[in-house]
């Protein structure tokens, strides 16, 4: 389990390397949390990931609580994104992943 130094850190390299591969979407694991109410690494992530999208480092960021073929969100970004398609089953209203769209 990284600290959560330490996987921010990793999430920032990740993501760079992902926009400089032509990535167009990250699914980040950063797990629910031990308690099951939401770990510290998960809610770190987030509030990274909400920074880069509010000074447009990224596109778009979607909890994967609100990933799903029934939600609009979801909708989009499999349109934008059919390969994700094939794992909405498995990715479908799971707290433990968030889902960043790369500009």
């Amino acid at each position: 389990m990284p600290s959560v130094e330490e996987g921010i850190a990793r999430l920032e390299g990740e993501l760079m390397r992902a926009r400089q591969s032509g990535v167009r979407v990250v699914r980040v694991i950063h797990g629910w949390g031990s308690t099951g109410t939401g770990g510290i690494l998960r809610e770190a992530c987030r509030v990274f990931l909400k920074r880069k999208l509010a000074v447009r480092q990224v596109a778009n960021i979607i909890y994967g609580e609100d990933y799903s073929k029934t939600t609009n969100a979801g909708r989009e970004l499999m349109n934008h994104c059919p390969e994700l398609k094939g794992c909405e089953r498995s990715d479908s209203q799971n707290p433990g992943i968030t889902f960043v769209e790369l500009k």
